[in-house]
């Protein structure tokens, strides 16, 4: 029953991730058209598009990176998987693997929180946020959010793995 609300709530979170990289990618789109049309026609440009198309593409990377933890789809050794016949080791290689990939998230998501705190500060971020002061900075607060969709994701995907009878 836990197992089943869980695996809930990690697809209603992959849900909202593949809205969010849409939508980014929707905005990267429109800003990039404005920025051709702005050096074409108005033989101008504004300097802190491309810094927002910038970190969108940063982002949404990131985000889609989040995704393809969730699919199952990233990168893996096949070849070894090829050599290994018994089902119950293939297991264990997939579990071993997941483990992995839960230890790098789990470390690159403490070295964001780390980032954003010596680099913009968590309390003068906060303050911030609340007077409605967005930076183009604040985009790095982020970071943390998809790494810990990551970690999220491959601990779920753990619980989605068949036991063999």
């Amino acid at each position: 029953m836990l197992k089943a609300k869980i695996i809930k709530i990690d697809s209603i979170i992959y849900k909202i991730e593949t809205k969010f990289v849409f939508f980014m990618l929707l905005i990267m789109i429109i800003l990039s058209f404005l920025q051709i049309i702005l050096r074409l026609v108005f033989n101008n440009s504004i300097a802190e598009i491309e810094i927002i198309i910038r970190n969108i593409v940063m982002i949404g990377c990131l985000f889609a990176s989040s995704i393809v933890t969730y699919n199952g789809s990233h990168f893996r050794i096949e070849i070894i998987e090829k050599f290994i016949k018994k089902p119950k080791k293939l297991i264990l290689l997939k579990i071993i693997s997941q483990i992995f990939v839960i230890i790098a998230s789990v470390i690159i998501f403490i070295e964001a929180l780390n980032f954003i705190e010596m680099d913009i500060g968590i309390k003068k971020t906060i303050k911030d946020l609340i007077n409605f002061n967005f930076q183009s900075s604040q985009i790095v607060l982020l970071l943390p959010i998809i790494f810990f969709n990551m970690t999220l994701h491959s601990i779920i995907s753990i619980l989605k793995i068949k036991e063999l009878k």
